[in-house]
């Protein structure tokens, strides 16, 4: 519930320090006051995915950065470690994703459309004590409506860039851009 409020927070950072919600239901002002807690390593630089458990924050970079996992520390706000992914690539990661068993990272950014190789990889949960994992499993889709993949910014309805696992599922979400 921490991880919302701070998403909350997140949305109204960009408003006046103040701001009242013009809700009825809701009457209460809310503090939309950004406060740095800890700058980032540099290695961590276009943060994309993002879970939240055990106390410990998850992340990685998004398109074409090296196949990495950050773990920071969400008690001390520190940093942790570096995972690295062996065998995997980062295309477009746009999301994580986390049920029991596993962790999901979502290899499915596709502004362009053009993308033909669209993947979830799966991390055990137990191995991401490890600095380095070795074995991961790779969920290749389609979609199956998808006929074409000319190269067109955001002229398409292909470009995944959420994720949710619920009850042994992986639920997409879509950007739509066309309907």
């Amino acid at each position: 519930y921490g991880l919302a409020l701070l998403l909350l927070l997140n949305i109204f950072s960009c408003a006046k320090d103040k701001m009242s919600v013009p809700n009825p239901e809701f009457p209460y002002p809310i503090d939309s006051t950004v406060v740095l807690l800890q700058t980032l390593p540099s290695q961590i630089n276009e943060s994309s995915g993002l879970y939240f458990f055990n106390n410990q924050i998850w992340t990685h970079n998004d398109s074409s950065a090296d196949p990495l996992l950050f773990q920071l520390d969400a008690d001390n706000q520190t940093f942790v470690r570096t995972v690295v992914l062996q065998n995997a690539t980062n295309t477009d990661w746009e999301d994580l994703a986390l049920d029991d068993e596993s962790l999901y990272i979502g290899d499915f950014g596709n502004n362009y459309g053009d993308r033909q190789d669209l993947a979830v990889y799966k991390v055990a949960r137990n191995n991401l004590t490890k600095d380095t994992i070795y074995n991961l499993d790779k969920i290749e889709f389609a979609f199956p409506d998808q006929h074409h993949f000319d190269y067109e910014l955001r002229m398409h309805d292909f470009d995944c860039e959420a994720m949710i696992a619920f009850e042994e599922e992986l639920f997409l979400f879509s950007k739509n851009h066309i309907n």
